[in-house]
């Protein structure tokens, strides 16, 4: 009776968050199951003293279980034990707040201070904050974004007023409106008095003819080149998420934006959460021809005229 008691709560927590929720959020949820769990395994150590030759199982598993949480810190969140291959290996098996909370990115811009000062790093970091923020911390951390597998697995959620993008964007909508450049696609046919007098940024840019023409004031439309990049494992995997680039601008990333980088082996890992990568031009010239990623942007104004263009379309 004793034993069922410890084997129930274990048994209601973890059936009623798995069959009886739509919650999917992490093992957090099923932490309350594990001190009962615990309780109930530890009868077995009453049973290995009796047992000479096991005598020493539980006290060495104890110590190495020990060393392996020592040897971890800092970086708790990350942690993964022996079985799962540790730390290095655990974001093959969980993600999101079971290993990557954007929690690196102050130790990310200490490294690169120490090991590359100065240079640029390609950037797709999970986390709630612009990297930006920490020039204000005394920390500089030059970076763009990382290039999508594909423009069209970004789209445009805020753009930074006072960014370079925002500028040129403003701009080309003046010379739409005057009827001196074309509307995208999805304004074609619009008079000139409906058009609003706000420019939709995330419209025009989810338009592959205007990317073209803004090209150059998007930091990620250069495609793969030789240099360091700076992964968060969530997107390394796949993981859809919101995602800054060098001007402060906000995009959806969506599923496998930026997973192309699986394939590679890491220089480095910044706290297990953020694997950086150093590409040749021979490990550049490899991804441009398996994946679709953006080429060099086309020169601001070389875009087709109206009538070329909607006879395309």
């Amino acid at each position: 009776a004793t034993e069922l008691m410890l084997l129930v709560p274990p048994v209601v927590v973890v059936g009623g968050v798995s069959l009886f929720t739509e919650i999917n959020l992490g093992l957090r949820y099923v932490l309350p199951a594990l001190p009962f769990i615990f309780l109930w395994i530890a009868r077995l150590g009453r049973a290995s003293w009796r047992r000479p030759g096991l005598a020493w199982f539980i006290p060495a598993a104890l110590v190495w279980n020990l060393v392996s949480v020592v040897r971890v810190h800092p970086h708790e969140l990350a942690y993964f034990n022996a079985l799962a291959g540790g730390p290095e290996n655990g974001h093959r098996f969980l993600l999101d707040s079971n290993l990557d909370w954007g929690q690196d990115l102050h130790r990310l811009a200490h490294w690169l201070e120490h090991t590359h000062p100065g240079e640029s790093v390609g950037l797709a970091y999970f986390g709630g904050i612009d990297p930006g923020i920490l020039h204000s911390q005394g920390l500089e951390l030059p970076f763009r974004l990382v290039s999508p597998a594909h423009p069209d697995l970004v789209t445009l959620l805020e753009l930074a007023p006072t960014g370079r993008l925002a500028q040129r964007v403003d701009a080309l909508w003046a010379e739409m409106r005057a009827g001196r450049e074309p509307l995208p696609r999805a304004l074609v046919g619009r008079a000139p008095s409906r058009l609003p007098a706000r420019a939709p940024a995330a419209l025009l840019l989810a338009d592959p003819e205007v990317r073209a023409a803004l090209g150059d004031a998007i930091d990620w439309a250069g495609g793969v080149s030789p240099g360091l990049y700076a992964v968060s494992a969530n997107f390394l995997h796949g993981y859809p998420y919101r995602v800054r680039d060098g001007e402060g601008n906000l995009w959806r990333a969506a599923h496998g934006a930026f997973a192309y980088f699986a394939g590679l082996e890491p220089v480095a890992r910044i706290g297990y959460s953020i694997l950086v990568y150093e590409l040749s031009e021979a490990d550049a010239a490899r991804l441009r021809q398996k994946m679709p990623l953006p080429r060099d942007p086309a020169p601001a104004g070389r875009r087709p005229p109206p009538r070329a263009r909607r006879a395309a379309g």
